[in-house]
This record gives structure tokens, sequence and C-alpha cells, in this order.
């Protein structure tokens, strides 16, 4: 199935360009003739490796290839590897939910993808991202093309004295202009970099409901740290990524031993559980720009006392990005245990313990402001007037309110942090209970006015 949109305006820079989209779904197909109906640029579309392989090899001026990484036959990696040898210089993109992590990392490594776009998809952003790719991809030829003419001039300049200042201040303006361009691109394509991080960071808090916003309070916190430590501005870079990316090699782990607080899995699960650092340093070891913050990542569980996994490290044996990875790491989980004006502070009080055997002492003081300035707000938002309580079910009451994400006894997820008991989720909770008692008690607050 060939598919030929062509632009409304010929007469365009970039309707010459052609954008080859490959997906065995004729819906997905479909859908995205729709979405690029009105563009300039002319989309050819296959639904197979081999016919997009045919297209690209048959098809002049390829400027974008959009594969989807799940087809039968040949995948997306192997497609776009393949595709190389007919259109070396085209800008390829990766089309695949956020499932398989590695195929997407080899795809994006060995078929040279650039640019990872999950499904569904944001159309906007979509448009948007092909768009700069086009555009990138002109510029490029447009600047070397530039760069042949001024080879041409330059040979010429012997007939052309008269004129060669104004001559080369022109062709000088023109190549200021086309650079400019191109840094513009550029950045936008680091922020599109930055973004592919942070979703894939985003993997283990869509897997385990407790981690929302976990790796983004971890890299936040981690940054000011390293800030107030005066480190550069790469080290610092190196370990946002890291904090970023730090609990991804929990995807590898069960639902249930994610479920599972970890002072409550059995061996077995711990040394599963044990095993998620080096899984994610696996995972990204194959992009080299990825490396240094795949080592900080392997360390992030270490203690400075030696107790910690996977290698037992001590003290300064310990990188430095790892240990501050670590603080950050305990102090955004520990917040969620307390509630009122004065959390924070009681957090550090309780961390404060924990120095010289998990935490190094040299990292604490800068913990200080930065967990002030991460939290202060976020805890008056939630209320500031509520003292914590720990009950059983049966003392539950209307009106109080949950200070920590609620699960069964066997990791069920219940209810939310900051939710507002009523009749009914009371009687709906006790009944859960007494088919599946807790351990424990419910940490719940209560309105002091």
């Amino acid at each position: 199935m060939n598919t030929i949109l062509d632009s409304k305006s010929e007469g365009d820079a970039l309707s010459r360009y052609t954008v080859i989209m490959v997906d065995d779904e004729l819906n997905i197909l479909q859908t995205l003739k729709r979405c690029f109906s009105r563009e300039k640029f002319r989309i050819i579309c296959a639904n197979s490796g081999a016919e997009g392989l045919k297209l690209v090899a048959e098809t002049a001026n390829v400027a974008v290839i959009v594969s989807d990484q799940r087809m039968p036959g040949m995948n997306g990696s192997e497609f776009l590897t393949r595709s190389r040898e007919f259109a070396p210089d085209a800008i390829r993109m990766l089309l695949t939910g956020f499932s398989d992590i590695e195929t997407t990392v080899v795809a994006m490594n060995e078929g040279g993808a650039t640019h990872y776009i999950g499904k569904p998809w944001e159309e906007t952003m979509l448009l948007q991202t092909v768009r700069d790719c086009v555009t990138q991809y002109h510029l490029v030829r447009e600047n070397l093309r530039q760069q042949e003419v001024i080879k041409t001039q330059y040979e010429e300049l012997e007939d052309w004295n008269r004129n060669l200042k104004e001559r080369v201040l022109t062709q000088t303006g023109q190549i200021r202009t086309q650079l400019e361009e191109l840094k513009l691109l550029s950045r936008r394509q680091e922020e599109k970099y930055v973004g592919t991080i942070a979703a894939l960071a985003a993997l283990i808090d869509m897997r385990d409901p407790r981690s929302r916003l976990h790796a983004a309070n971890t890299a936040a916190l981690s940054v000011s740290i390293a800030t107030r430590m005066g480190l550069s501005k790469t080290e610092v870079e190196t370990i946002r990524t890291a904090a970023l990316l730090h609990d991804i090699g929990k995807n590898a782990m069960s639902d249930v031993t994610l479920a599972i607080f970890e002072d409550g899995l059995n061996e077995e699960d711990r040394r599963h559980y044990s095993e998620h650092p080096v899984l994610a340093q696996t995972a990204i070891d194959t992009i080299e720009e990825l490396r240094p913050a795949g080592v900080l990542i392997r360390h992030h569980h270490e203690r400075y006392d030696g107790s910690g996994f996977p290698d037992g490290l001590a003290g300064t044996d310990i990188p430095l990005g790892s240990a501050i990875i670590s603080l950050a790491d305990h102090c955004d989980r520990e917040i969620n245990s307390f509630y009122g004006a004065n959390a924070v502070s009681l957090m550090l009080e309780k961390m404060a313990t924990q120095v010289g055997t998990g935490i190094a002492p040299q990292l604490f003081p800068c913990l200080d402001q930065a967990a002030h300035d991460l939290y202060d707000s976020r805890i008056k938002e939630r209320g500031n007037d509520l003292i914590q309580l720990e009950v059983i079910p049966a003392k539950l009451r209307i009106g109080m309110i949950l200070t920590r994400d609620l699960f069964s006894a066997s990791g069920l997820f219940l209810l939310e942090a900051g939710s507002e008991l009523n009749v009914n989720n009371i009687r709906s909770l006790q009944r859960i209970f007494a088919l599946d008692p807790l351990r424990g008690g419910i940490h719940i607050g209560m309105h002091t006015g």
C-alpha cells in the first residue's frame, strides 16, 4: 500500500523533500496521513519494513524516516539500520510504546534513530517534531550547497576584485544567519533529548503509583545539593540525568515486588530488588553519552558505612554523585511520613541520626536549605495545622486525612495521601482490612483547629 500526499505549495522550499512513514497497522497510517495532510512536504506511507526499504531506495530527497518498532518480519530497529544504505543523511525517528526500553535504546544506538515518539502521541508535538526535522535536513543541505558556492566564488576572486568586499560580506552574512538557525535547531534537539530522559524516568512512576514525581523530586534535590557543593556544570548535569533515571531498573521487577515496601520484602524479593541499580546501568550503557550517569546510578544504594548494595562501597569510595543522589532519594521518600508546618524540620531531624552510617557527613549540611526550598510550599498547600496519628481501621473517623498513600497488606493501592475520609470510604476500608489485615496502623492527620 503506497499513498502519496502532494504539498499544496510546490513552490515552497520544503516541498522538494519526502517523509516516509512505516507501520504495520493501517489505522495508524491513516491517522498519520490525516495528521500531516496540510504539510508542505510530501508523505509516503508503507505497511512493512520490506516495503519501506523499497520506497527509500526509489525515492529522492528523503528527509525523515518514521518507523514503528514492533512490526512482523522486520522490526523498526532492523528497518532503520538497513535504510541507512539508501538514505544515509535522512533523520530517523522511532514510533513505539513505552514498554520496551532496551529495544528502544538499541534502535536509537544502532539504527541511527535520533528521536523517540511514544504511542499514543500528542499530535501537536508529533507535527512540530517532524517539521523541525525536515527543516533541519533542509538547512544542512542548503549549508552544504552554500559551501560549494563559496568554494566556487573564492576561485573566481581574481576576476571579482572590484566587488570583493561586498560579496564576502554578503556571503558571510548568509552563513552567519544559517549558523544561527542551526544553533536554534540544536537547542531544540537538546530540549527533546532532555524530554526523552524525563519520559524514560516516568516509566517507573507509571508502574508504581507510590513513586509519582519521585524521580523529578530526587533530581531537583540532587541538583540543588550538587550546586551548593560547587560542582561544575557538567558534573551537575550528569547527576541530574542519573537522578531522573535512578530507579529505571525497577521496571524489571515484578508488580508484586514493586507493591511491597522495601522493609517488607522476603529474602528472594530483596535479592531481586538489590539488582535494580545494575539493571539500570546495563540498560543505558549502550548509549555512550549516558555511561557516566550509569556509574552514578549503579552506586546510589551504597551506604557510607559500607552496608549498601550492589558493591558494598564505603566512604569516599562511593562516587560523590551517587552519594548525592542517595541522600536526595532517601529525603524524598522520608518526607511522605511527615505532615504539618514543621514537617521538613522533623524529617531532617530523623535523617540526622543516620549521618556517618547511611549518609556522608559532608553532604548533610547541604540538604537543609535544599529540602526547605523544595517542600515547604507543598507542605503549606496540603495543610500545616495537622497533627499526625497512627490508628487501627476500627478507629477511622469522618474528616481524617491520609498522610501517606494507603495500600492493603498484599500491596493493593487503595487511597492516595491527602484523601479525606468519609462514610463510604471508611466502610470500604474496614471491609478490606477485615479480609486482608494490616500489620501496622493507618497514618492519618487531624486538623487542630
